[in-house]
């Protein structure tokens, strides 16, 4: 494939190599935030590991927590059809969307970007990866590409350092490697390949400097052999010529040189780049936002500086029996004893017990403290992780987590934003390809009980354009829910809404289906046998008072009995039909008593 070099190269590759420079302060900073969240018995001993021993890895518990919260689970989408474009396709579309995102597990590319994010920023790259053959026309074998998502290191970018923000980008590339033998694809000019004479490159290794988070585990010491021959390129998106070129790079000087490209293809999403970004801390005038990891790693390396003296402390610690010249025996006698054993002795002043060391008090509290004052600058991660209750009564509580939320909600907008447009992205391109089948099926609502409907999604069943369809995603399926939690949920919306509701909910012919609500207690709670406590029959049973039970149809004829019983000289007025079998127990115990 020729790739139409109209790119000014020498210019390219200089702006780059000083734009790859200009972020090695934050691929250092990185690293080190990293090796915190490791923690310092992970990976290889020397100078790869921290300075010192980390006793207490707050580190490792926030960024846990917070990748936790906001992206636990799979996102869902929904496609809403916009103008006259038939439903049917959109929901047929929204199935393959769902599929794909399954098929290539966006959420652990989620994931990993909120956690990029949360030491810099996550950077992910939209492609195409290769998908198992498929034959066409009978005898034509093709290797169609699916689209793909994958994450991308801090260590092999480069961005435009000298735009005021992200929407300025003049160019944005990555650094990768990939098999020799995949250089024979279609998509690369092998004319340029023979002419550049491309050779497989050896693993690049920094013997001189650190900064790779690889090295954590590897070190600097070795070049380690590879299963199969490698080479290095780069890809660099240029949005002015709408195009992403590939480089063939030297990997000990990346991002620099100025060979010809040999391959050349056009993105030509208007909305969305090809390197979707997500930052939670943005710093105006400037591309690289700051690291909320950054912010609290000072406060987390005191917390560990004072857990190491106090331990040390606490090693140190030791009892010594100190005795005069005159109370040697008497002394003797006590080393000698045994645990609440008598002994006599001249005088109990001449020996004594000295103690020694021992953990600080001042110091525990002023440690204490600042773990408290770190989870408050982490955003209360107590009540976000649920370590413990934060307050002394249900409302307070619910009060905490609704202060939580407000800094989750901030962030989840981001990370909501940040899917929205890979997501949009994926549709693009899943749109665009001629080749990709996703197998998928439907089940319309009041068919349950009838096989789902075919929606295998093939391009040649497209309608209208992709600008004719929005494509959204549903928010709360990302963040983390316990099955309890969900159980409770849905136990708070039959109690506050359907119950209360139960008789213009049985004049539309529904009723509360109980039998449901133990087999999801069983599921959610796991518990098992819960479906054997309470047993239902195969009918609902029929009232003794000839009244059929709640919940039947609209139409069917109901009699209201309104009676006066005496209680303690004070009538009560019932009319409920519930109530009609109790009154014909009253009746034959109170005899005439009733009017």
């Amino acid at each position: 494939m020729n790739p139409n070099n109209e790119v000014d190269r020498r210019r390219l590759f200089k702006a780059m190599e000083w734009s790859f420079r200009a972020l090695e302060p934050f691929r250092n900073l990185v690293h080190g935030l990293v090796q915190e969240y490791a923690g310092s018995s992970y990976g290889q001993s020397g100078t790869t590991r921290p300075k010192y021993e980390i006793l207490i890895n707050l580190m490792n518990q926030t960024v846990d927590t917070y990748t936790m919260s906001l992206v636990a689970n799979r996102p869902r989408v929904s496609v809403i059809p916009r103008r006259n474009t038939p439903k049917y396709f959109a929901k047929r579309f929204e199935v393959a969307l769902n599929n794909l995102i399954a098929e290539i597990r966006l959420e652990q590319t989620l994931r990993r970007a909120v956690m990029d994010a949360f030491f810099c920023m996550g950077i992910v790259k939209m492609h195409l990866k290769d998908s198992p053959q498929v034959q066409i026309e009978g005898d034509i074998t093709i290797n169609p590409a699916m689209p793909f998502v994958s994450n991308v290191s801090i260590d092999n970018w480069v961005q435009d350092m000298a735009a005021p923000n992200t929407e300025s980008f003049q160019y944005a590339g990555d650094w990768y490697r990939i098999p020799y033998e995949d250089l024979k694809q279609d998509i690369f000019d092998q004319a340029t390949i023979k002419q550049l004479d491309i050779k497989p490159s050896s693993k690049w290794c920094f013997k001189d400097q650190e900064g790779r988070l690889d090295q954590i585990i590897t070190g600097t010491q070795t070049d380690p052999d590879e299963l199969e021959p490698m080479v290095d390129l780069c890809d660099v998106w240029i949005p002015r010529d709408g195009m992403i070129y590939t480089f063939p790079i030297n990997p000990l000087t990346p991002f620099s040189g100025g060979a010809k490209a040999i391959a050349g293809i056009p993105w030509d999403n208007p909305q969305y780049g090809p390197y979707p970004i997500l930052s939670f801390n943005d710093v105006p005038g400037n591309t690289v936002p700051a690291s909320q990891a950054a912010h609290l790693s000072g406060m987390a390396r005191i917390i560990n500086n004072i857990a190491r003296k106090q331990a040390r402390k606490a090693q140190n610690q030791k009892e010594v029996i100190t005795y005069t010249p005159s109370g040697a025996q008497d002394a003797e006698r006590v080393v000698k004893a045994s645990d609440q054993q008598s002994i006599a002795v001249q005088d109990q002043s001449e020996v004594k017990v000295t103690k020694l060391g021992g953990v600080d008090q001042q110091l525990q509290a002023y440690m204490l403290g600042m773990i408290q004052l770190h989870d408050r600058m982490a955003g209360n991660l107590s009540a976000m992780a649920g370590l413990g209750s934060q307050a002394p009564t249900l409302g307070q509580e619910e009060m905490i987590q609704g202060a939580v939320s407000k800094k989750e909600a901030a962030m989840q907008y981001r990370v909501t934003d940040f899917t929205v447009s890979i997501i949009r992205n994926l549709g693009y391109m899943l749109w665009n390809d001629q080749s990709t089948t996703i197998p998928g099926s439907i089940t319309y609502p009041g068919l349950e009980d009838y096989e789902p409907t075919d929606a295998t999604w093939t391009p040649a069943e497209r309608e209208g354009g992709f600008s004719d369809y929005d494509v959204d995603i549903d928010v709360y399926s990302m963040p983390y829910q316990s099955p309890a939690r969900k159980f409770q949920t849905m136990l708070d919306l039959v109690q506050g809404v359907f119950v209360p509701a139960s008789a213009a909910l049985a004049q539309q012919g529904g009723q509360v289906n109980y039998r449901k609500i133990a087999e999801k207690a069983a599921e959610l709670l796991n518990e098992p046998d819960f479906t054997e406590i309470i047993q239902f029959n195969a009918a609902p049973p029929i009232d003794q008072t000839g009244m059929e039970p709640p919940g039947m149809p609209a139409n069917t004829s109901r009699e209201y009995i309104r009676r006066s019983v005496s209680t303690g000289g004070t009538p009560q007025a019932r009319s409920t039909v519930e109530q009609q079998a109790w009154l014909g127990q009253a009746d034959n115990s109170a005899g005439q008593q009733g009017n």
